[in-house]
């Protein structure tokens, strides 16, 4: 016959369980540490940093608005912006002109202008 295993004395064995714990020596525990999973190796990304191509230089800007006061030309350009275009205001001739990002091809310009005229009726095309 098999000898029995001491009895759990630092907890009661309960009953209305199927599964009961006694260890097969003093100091037994269910937690044992496991062994660490090995890591997964780092995955290889193309470490070259995205530059995005240069802003042109000189080309096209569609003008949405030239008021006379900076405070009324910050507001044009706040609203330019909320519309998702890159806004500029350029002090010239008295006037403070909300201009976009210059278009190095007067046709994308053109598509903006189209665009924002929906909500500036009066935008026009300059060479900038």
């Amino acid at each position: 016959a098999k000898p029995t295993p001491p009895a759990d004395t630092t907890r009661p064995a309960r009953r209305d369980s199927a599964i009961v714990f006694r260890p097969a020596a003093p100091g037994d525990t269910v937690h044992q540490a496991r062994p660490a999973a090995p890591r997964p190796a780092p995955v290889q990304r193309d470490t070259a940093p995205v530059t995005p191509p240069p802003a042109a230089t000189s080309g096209y800007a569609v003008q949405v608005a030239a008021p006379a006061d900076a405070y009324t030309a910050n507001d044009f350009a706040r609203r330019l912006k909320a519309l998702g275009y890159e806004a500029r205001v350029v002090p010239e001739g008295g006037r403070y002109k909300v201009r976009t990002q210059v278009y190095s091809q007067r046709p994308d310009a053109a598509i903006a202008l189209e665009k924002l005229r929906a909500t500036f009726g009066d935008a026009f095309l300059v060479r900038d």
